[in-house]
């Protein structure tokens, strides 16, 4: 049965195997990094949202973050948008393209904007709003 705890450890396993995201964390944003020492970057972080069931399906929401820490005189926060960015793109990717064992659907559009300037370190990167739909009826 699918629910957050499937869902996000899906998360976790695409973020650790992809190439360059070096930390996945999950929950509230303040929360990133407490368990490990130091976040290295690129970050992706899942943050779950209001989600909805209906009578066939669950849609389980999730906001994404990707980013990466900035240089000192901000010189890397076009490339580091660059690089979230493509990020977001091998993971949608991956999930549209059904390159993954799930029984999940990624509904598209996935709404996204870049953001400066997160987290205790200077952090830029973007934003993603994303819904799993789970379909099939629901009995015990």
């Amino acid at each position: 049965m699918n629910n957050y705890r499937t869902i996000i450890e899906t998360l976790e396993d695409w973020a650790n195997a992809h190439p360059l995201v070096q930390t996945f964390s999950w929950g509230n944003l303040s929360d990133a990094g407490r368990e490990v020492n130091k976040i290295e970057y690129p970050l992706f972080h899942v943050i779950p949202q209001p989600s909805t069931l209906e009578k066939d399906y669950t849609d389980f929401v999730f906001t994404i973050i990707i980013g990466d820490m900035v240089n000192d005189d901000e010189s890397s926060e076009l490339d580091n948008l660059k690089i979230s960015h493509l990020i977001l793109q091998d993971f949608s990717s991956n999930f549209i393209n059904e390159t993954l064992d799930t029984t999940y659907q990624l509904l598209t559009p996935i709404t996204f904007n870049p953001f400066l300037d997160r987290l205790d370190d200077k952090v830029c990167g973007v934003e993603a709003n994303i819904t799993f739909r789970v379909e099939g009826t629901f009995c015990l």
